[in-house]
């Protein structure tokens, strides 16, 4: 019977670990590091649990127990650790009340749930199987909310599958015969491995699915930045060469004033305008990555008829890596270019800030936007029509925020604002 409860505590906390995994973000712990506390607090909430009686006291030393785990392995706001928490003990208590209140239905007296034996682990298996279809349905309601696409097919195992395995291993429980009751309980413990390598396999499609998706995503942005540094490769030879030939068209335009040719003298001052006209620059902080990325975004802007202001504030070295920021920045200003291309109304103006204080950073973009189709369950949708392959933008800002130990702030006022805050970056 021992072997059996490790067994179901072994999945709860593994399960419980997958689940803190997905939604929150870790710190740069060592693999060891991360199995230690696991095993850990295991260990202690498995002694609260079989060895003391149920009490508050019990309750308020799991609550604590699994609280504390969070704050050490993950970087995430208090807030969200204590709903998580809460969420967790919430859930299996919840399972357990259900199972003892439920005996009725199959013709079992609850009270013989509190005497040791098999029935009470029959009842600590299907609790965890309540509890982990619980997890699961759980798992995809976040999913859902995060804009990840999820098909009938994953909400009918989530619930279809461990439905029927509650019910096949209470028809399996016999209150008169004990005999091969070893048999039943093994039988008991492959429905819940059946049920845990189901939802293991149906997750890591899942994630593989938008692994490849991201990753096209990536290689797409990585050829078009690459692309871009070519095209202001080519500006600045250009401009290069025109202030190389300065004092030739000086001269020319000298000899076309005393023959008063004064229609190819204005003709060489058009050229000489448009080169200076597209010599322009948006921004001009000193940090080539953020100029570069900023200016590029500009002329994309301004050949949709929407205007670029950048007001950069940048006056140290930063422990940002070049294709973060740029990766950053060119995901914001894309979507802030689609958003203010659906807008008719003028001004069509988009706003970028970048200041740096002390050892932090804020990059913020403001732009107009319809209100209409551009939210939905507290995300934000794509608008583009391929959204398989689209909408991982804000996800990638997201990311990024979170590995130098930021946060993302999105505000809907008159226009949609985005700051992204990058704390301790300053060398």
């Amino acid at each position: 019977m021992t072997a059996v409860l490790i067994a179901l505590e072994l999945f709860t906390i593994y399960i419980q670990r997958m689940v803190c995994n997905k939604l929150c973000h870790r710190k740069k712990e060592k693999k060891l590091q991360e199995v230690i506390v696991w095993l850990g607090f295991w260990s202690l909430a498995s002694v609260m649990t079989y060895v003391y009686i149920s009490s508050i006291l019990n309750v308020l030393i799991y609550i604590g127990l699994f609280w504390g785990t969070l704050e050490i392995l993950y970087q995430d706001s208090h807030r969200k650790k204590i709903l998580l928490t809460l969420f967790m003990y919430i859930l299996g208590m919840s399972s357990e009340v259900l199972v003892y209140q439920g005996c009725w239905l199959f013709g079992i007296d609850n009270r013989m749930l509190l005497v040791l034996g098999d029935l009470r682990l029959w009842s600590v298996i299907v609790s965890k199987l309540i509890w982990f279809m619980g997890i699961w349905v759980a798992m995809l309601i976040w999913k859902h909310y995060q804009q990840i696409e999820v098909s009938p097919i994953d909400w009918g195992a989530a619930v279809f599958i461990p439905v029927s395995s509650i019910v096949i291993a209470v028809a399996m429980i016999d209150l008169d015969v004990s005999s091969r009751s070893w048999l039943k309980l093994v039988s008991a413990l492959l429905l819940v491995l059946i049920n845990f390598l189901t939802f293991y396999l149906f997750d890591r499609v899942s994630e593989n699915a938008m692994n490849r998706a991201e990753q096209e995503y990536v290689k797409k942005q990585s050829r078009y930045y690459a692309r871009m540094s070519e095209e202001m490769g080519k500006y600045w030879l250009d401009m290069r060469c025109f202030r190389h030939d300065l004092k030739q068209r000086y001269l020319l335009e000298q000899y076309y004033l005393e023959k008063e040719d004064y229609e190819r003298l204005r003709e060489c001052y058009k050229e000489s305008l448009s080169m200076l006209k597209k010599g322009e620059t948006v921004a001009k902080s000193g940090n080539p990555c953020i100029d570069n990325i900023i200016n590029y975004k500009a002329v994309l802007a301004k050949q949709k008829g929407i205007e670029m202001q950048a007001e950069l504030l940048v006056g140290y070295d930063m422990e940002l890596e070049d294709e973060d920021i740029c990766s950053l920045l060119g995901n914001l200003l894309d979507n802030a270019i689609e958003a203010t291309e659906q807008v008719d109304e003028e001004p069509r103006r988009i706003k970028v800030r970048v200041k740096a204080s002390g050892q932090n950073i804020l990059i913020c973009t403001e732009n107009p936007y319809k209100e209409e189709g551009i939210r939905k369950n507290g995300g934000y949708l794509t608008t583009k029509p391929d959204k398989g392959n689209h909408g991982f933008g804000l996800k990638i800002i997201e990311n990024i925020a979170a590995k130098y130990k930021g946060e993302v702030v999105i505000e809907e006022k008159q226009n949609f604002v985005v700051k992204v805050l990058l704390y301790n970056i300053g060398i």
